[in-house]
């Protein structure tokens, strides 16, 4: 019996061994790094990492980080893309057991021709398309810089210009959203990633008026149902990106949003019954003087007023 025990912990001790040595040998190394913009140092999510050759690859995250794992030992070229940037390959090599980290700058393209402006706008939008797509469902991204765009009132207004989403109004101001024609009930409502809490006494809706769209990073709007989503979305989910405090360089940061108006009313008298009191009426302009002067009016406004009476019967 003592003999059947000792040949069983030996097997039992066998086997385990074999067993941690087949996960060590079945364990390889990562490549992992940051994709950032050359001039400016920004970071660059959505932008496509892959290994030449191999089906092996990543994308980055909002925070321009990928990770491509268990890649064997050996020689491989990165490659690195991103639209609107130049594409980058590098040369690495993978030893067993070590972790690779790598990290890239993309350079902006240059267009030959006409000089062009290229402005925060257009690299926002160059953001949120590649955002889009690496995405693994059907999304709707809007950047920062085309939010700030247009003079929105609130969240509720900006997200209202994507398509497949109607704005319901109270008093004139946004303040809920229809997806797909649903009630705003049937949508989710997310803040980072975290589901916002119904604002409504009657059913899961949340109120937006009070989410002013500068404080917004981007918008995203998911119109498809993934298993990492809650099931009871029925028309889609809006995820709304708000802006963090900028960590990477040091010192005081100033932004300002400036806005203006034209009103050419003024310009073109009784134009759509906008009466306005001109030079050439000194009689109207004098009446009206007296009266604010507070003077008695016995005489030709009296008058004039009495004089479009109608006339006693008889």
């Amino acid at each position: 019996m003592k003999t059947k025990i000792i040949a069983a912990g030996a097997l039992l001790i066998l086997a385990m061994a074999l067993i941690g040595a087949d996960a060590t040998a079945g364990t390889n190394p990562n490549i992992a790094g940051v994709v950032r913009d050359k001039s400016t140092g920004e970071l660059l999510p959505g932008a496509t990492v892959i290994l030449s050759g191999t089906s092996l690859g990543a994308s980055t995250d909002p925070e321009g980080k990928y990770v491509i794992r268990n890649v064997p030992p050996g020689s491989y070229t990165i490659g690195v893309t991103y639209i609107g940037y130049e594409p980058v390959t590098v040369s690495a090599t993978v030893e067993a057991g070590v972790d690779l980290k790598e990290d890239f700058r993309l350079q902006s393209v240059a267009l030959q021709g006409e000089t062009v402006v290229v402005t925060a706008q257009a690299a926002g939008q160059s953001e949120a398309i590649n955002t889009q797509l690496s995405s693994q469902q059907i999304v709707s991204v809007v950047s920062a810089a085309r939010i700030q765009e247009l003079p929105d009132a609130n969240a509720a207004e900006a997200v209202g210009r994507l398509p497949g989403v109607a704005v319901l109004r109270n008093g004139g101001e946004g303040n809920e959203i229809v997806v797909r024609g649903l009630q705003p009930k049937y949508n989710a409502i997310l803040i980072d990633g975290v589901r916002m809490s119904s604002s409504n006494a009657n059913d899961r809706s949340a109120d937006l008026s009070m989410i002013s769209p500068y404080s917004l990073d981007g918008i995203e709007v998911s119109k498809s149902v993934t298993p990492d989503q809650d099931p009871d979305v029925l028309g889609g989910t809006v995820n709304f990106r708000m802006k963090e405090a900028a960590t990477e360089k040091s010192g005081l940061g100033l932004s300002l949003i400036g806005q203006g108006g034209y009103d050419g009313l003024p310009d073109a008298p009784n134009k759509y019954n906008n009466y306005k009191f001109r030079k050439e009426e000194p009689q109207l302009e004098r009446t009206l003087s007296r009266i604010s002067a507070g003077e008695k009016q016995s005489g030709g406004l009296h008058d004039n007023v009495a004089g479009h009476q109608r006339p006693s019967e008889g």
